[in-house]
């Protein structure tokens, strides 16, 4: 797995709490469906191996990995919708041997508090592809200074 991608996963994982609410049925049912997707396919057949899989196929592309893990596990909705999603199935995610982890709950709750321009720095290959855009709205957050930032993507 490439260090932008492990690391990513670790910090996403990082923080989590015990109380996981059960997933819809329909959800479930799904979740149950035989994906399309040949890279979907990896990310749901062997989801602790898939990053490092996903990693070799598409060398020195973390960007690219982190864009298929977040389709494949949150292929549509609302970018907090979709960062719930794939937050959740993180600790699914993390190779055998990781520090046993659990997903925080209310993601998209406290998603949808933040401004637009966090809302996007939160989705990993978002942060992997505008890393310093990233890190001017995470200052801006924690100054408190969010409404006076200018970001154009």
């Amino acid at each position: 797995m490439g260090a932008r991608a492990a690391v990513l996963l670790v910090l996403l994982a990082g923080g989590c709490e015990r109380d996981r609410r059960p997933e819809p049925e329909s959800e479930r049912r799904r979740e149950a469906e035989p994906p399309a997707d040949p890279d979907c396919d990896v990310v749901h057949k062997d989801p602790r191996n898939a990053a490092a899989t996903l990693s070799q196929k598409y060398r020195n592309a973390p960007l690219k990995v982190a864009e298929i893990i977040e389709r494949c596990v949150a292929p549509s909705g609302a970018t907090c919708d979709r960062l719930a999603r794939i937050v959740a199935a993180i600790p699914g995610l993390m190779p055998a041997g990781s520090p046993a982890v659990t997903a925080p709950t209310r993601v998209a709750e406290l998603c949808a508090d933040m401004p637009p321009e966090m809302q996007r720095c939160m989705l990993p290959s978002y942060t992997l592809a505008h890393e310093a855009e990233c890190a001017k709205v995470r200052e801006a957050i924690m100054s408190g200074t969010t409404r006076q930032i200018q970001i154009t993507p």
